[in-house]
């Protein structure tokens, strides 16, 4: 899997500054995640985003705690400076089923709205969920 990290300041573009694969498994996941985050915290200081916490402009840098987004963004001064992590929907959909699995366990357990999005047919959990909330005539 591949993650791009790309910032911008406005007026300007946004601009990729680094490219690095991780291995599509769990460890590469929190190896991602790492990356990620170190690479956050540098722009962060690099931002001078501590001052703009004393100024109350930004809130504090936290870590991101998982990988199931397909961009993670931290913003500073007010939306001035911007820090992307992205990542390709191919990468993404694995990313997801990674992180549901180890939460959920087989797929059959996941929440329906995440089966819809993974594109499973959920029209017997629809159908008896409609047969017991639906109208009553």
């Amino acid at each position: 899997m591949k993650i791009y990290i790309a910032t911008y300041q406005v007026p300007f573009s946004p601009v990729v500054e680094q490219v690095a694969e991780f291995e599509a498994s769990a460890a590469g996941d929190a190896a991602a995640l790492a990356f990620i985050n170190t690479a956050r915290d540098a722009w962060w200081q690099h931002v001078r985003g501590t001052e703009a916490i004393s100024q109350g402009e930004a809130e504090p840098f936290e870590p991101h705690e998982h990988l199931a987004y397909a961009m993670l963004q931290t913003q500073c001064w007010g939306g001035e400076n911007h820090f992307n992590a992205m990542c390709d929907a191919a990468d993404l959909a694995g990313i997801n089923e990674r992180f549901y699995a180890a939460r959920y366990g087989e797929r059959k357990n996941w929440p329906g709205y995440m089966r819809v999005a993974m594109g499973d047919d959920c029209t017997a959990e629809i159908t008896e969920v409609h047969a017991y909330y639906g109208p009553r005539h």
